[in-house]
């Protein structure tokens, strides 16, 4: 379907621009990429290296800000309510354009007028946090949650006007709820607010806190994809940045920091390990995909390890089996012969095994 002649599109339409070099890059990225709809492999919430789910009391709740502060909401229900008005009283904006010396006014309408930012804590930092108390966990995702709005303020010029924080997944995280346009009326240029995608945002996190900690291919990965963006206005690396740096202050303040200490070099140790077991992984993944389409399991019994098998869903394990037996067979027929009579002296003794002592 035809695009809206904007300044991207028409950028894009100049085969000399540097905008149309970049979307040329992007798309190279992309295509570099499949996705094939097959079986996946087990795993826990955090691939392992984060505890299943948060160890919390309650769900998490909704706070709201104002002047700079965030507090918690005693009715998230109605805090819901106004938050829907509120985005479909702002998704209607106006721009002032100035011709000939005359001021004109046209209008427009956003199909939602804000819109949720997710924002987490970082996984090394989830024991720690898990320990302190439900107080001192509400003041902790408060104060994070402020030091969040003045970043998104100072990078794109938008307020924050609440969200919710949810405590019931492996990692904590916020949902930060950011209009588009200001009270009056006035849209906020998308160019300052936009995203870097949770992957980026991860891989940049560990690089900063555990420099060399990522593979070299990773690293490389990371630096192409930042070089592709605009960095300053990456609303949720730039988020995860203060999150990161203000949630150690806090850990500081309170006196955690050894047990703090002690958790990354945890996290760090778990991260190596799952490193190491990622290329398994893939090949494990691959040949789950092989034998979904096929029903044959291409890889033979003795090149894997118990670590290997127990990637593979249970269910699957039995069918598996079978074919790497027959996969056996197949391959040496004279052993076949054996096979089959071993089985057939098995068969022959069963009752005799089973039965009672004369």
């Amino acid at each position: 379907m035809p695009l809206g002649l904007t300044l991207a599109v028409a950028g894009h339409d100049d085969s000399t621009s540097a905008l149309h070099a970049l979307h040329r890059a992007r798309k190279a990225v992309r295509k570099g990429i499949d996705y094939e709809p097959v079986p996946a492999l087990e795993r826990e919430a955090g691939g392992g290296i984060i505890d299943g789910i948060f160890n919390s009391p309650t769900k998490g709740f909704t706070f709201k800000l104002r002047g700079g502060y965030a507090r918690r909401v005693s009715d998230p229900a109605a805090y819901t309510r106004e938050v829907v008005a509120m985005s479909e009283t702002r998704a209607r904006y106006v721009r002032i354009r100035i011709r000939d010396g005359q001021e004109r006014r046209d209008y427009g309408r956003y199909k939602h007028g804000a819109v949720s930012l997710v924002t987490t804590l970082p996984p090394w930092a989830v024991r720690t946090v898990a320990r302190i108390g439900p107080s001192e966990l509400e003041d902790l995702m408060l104060r994070l949650a402020e030091a969040q709005s003045r970043e998104v303020m100072k990078v794109s010029g938008r307020e924050t006007y609440g969200g919710g924080v949810h405590l019931d997944t492996a990692v904590p995280h916020f949902h930060s709820h950011i209009p588009k346009t200001s009270a009056d009326g006035k849209p906020h240029p998308k160019a300052l607010f936009l995203t870097a995608g949770p992957w980026i945002v991860g891989a940049h996190r560990i690089e900063a806190k555990f420099p060399g900690l990522l593979t070299e291919k990773k690293r490389d990965l990371l630096n192409h994809h930042l070089d592709l963006k605009d960095r300053a206005h990456l609303i949720d690396l730039r988020c995860a940045e203060v999150i990161d740096r203000e949630l150690e202050k806090w850990v500081r303040e309170r006196g955690f920091w050894a047990d703090y200490q002690a958790d990354c070099d945890d996290y760090r140790r778990r991260k190596i390990k799952s490193q190491k077991e990622e290329p398994l992984r893939r090949i494990l993944q691959a040949a789950l995909g092989h034998h979904a389409r096929s029903g044959v399991w291409p890889l033979a019994f003795g090149v894997m390890n118990l670590t290997a098998w127990r990637l593979i869903p249970r269910e699957l394990r039995s069918p598996i089996m079978a074919c790497i037996r027959v996969h056996q067979v197949i391959r040496q027929p004279s052993k076949m012969l054996k096979i089959g009579a071993r089985m057939l002296i098995e068969a022959d003794r069963q009752p005799e095994m089973k039965g009672p002592r004369k």
